[in-house]
């Protein structure tokens, strides 16, 4: 659907994950033709799996319309104390090829299927990276309120949104938003939010917008010894929401 904010704009994301993570500065080395070769007792391996899940519900059932993945690895040197973005070499993910831009790695073929109950990454490794195959089964969040979201909100006198349930597999706390102009964060176990006419004051009357939820789940894989992190994001929409006086 043509409102569907680009799924590359949550990518941003991986940037907070990996100062949370290695508590360090970051800045990039790009070497896709390296020799395979195990990486020196001084360096620290690991790296982020980033799956992105876009969806919305059509009446009837929950639709996904678009499924990608970013898979960036990581050589921390302890001195001088820097996180590195690096190349593990040919990185493969359920089969396909993914592509190395410097920075991560990204499917450009347009055909990846993330919709099996497990997934498989197989890289053969640089100077940085050690090859490994790692088969892990995804662990997505996910939400089934649609019905709980409005489709209109009053301007004057704002709305409380109350959730329930609904939000299941969280690690993280989630965000949600009405036309990329309101934030609201949403803790863990948290059954309700609010959007004050405070917080709608700047918004214009009109018709057609969104709510846009965003939802994460973290987990941490053990791969020959070193800790990489798979980060499950859905992104779900709710069209077709009227801002009214």
């Amino acid at each position: 659907m043509n409102n569907i904010v680009p799924v590359i704009k949550k990518l941003s994301l991986i940037f907070v994950f990996l100062i949370v993570v290695f508590s360090c500065q970051k800045k990039k080395q790009a070497d896709p033709n390296s020799t395979p070769n195990n990486a020196t007792s001084t360096t620290y391996q690991s790296g982020i799996f980033e799956l992105l899940r876009n969806e919305y519900f059509d009446g009837t059932n929950i639709v996904t319309t678009a499924d990608n993945v970013e898979l960036t690895f990581i050589n921390y040197t302890n001195s001088p104390n820097s996180t590195t973005q690096v190349s593990a070499g040919n990185v493969n993910f359920n089969g396909i090829g993914l592509k190395f831009d410097g920075y991560s790695y990204t499917d450009t073929t347009g055909t990846l299927n993330c919709t099996p109950s497990t997934f498989s990454v197989t890289v053969s490794g640089s100077s940085q990276i050690d090859a490994f195959t790692k088969t892990f089964t995804p662990s997505y969040p996910s939400f089934n309120g649609d019905s709980l979201l409005p489709t209109t909100v009053s301007k004057s006198t704002g709305v409380t949104i109350n959730l329930a349930s609904s939000i299941v597999n969280t690690t993280d706390t989630a965000t949600i938003e009405l036309f990329s102009s309101v934030i609201k964060k949403i803790a863990p176990g948290q059954t309700s939010v609010t959007f004050t006419p405070t917080d709608l004051s700047g918004i214009m009357v009109a018709s057609g917008y969104y709510f846009e939820l965003h939802l994460y789940n973290n987990q941490s894989l053990n791969i020959n010894g070193k800790i990489f992190y798979v980060r499950h994001t859905v992104q779900y929409t709710k069209y077709n929401v009227d801002l009214v006086p």
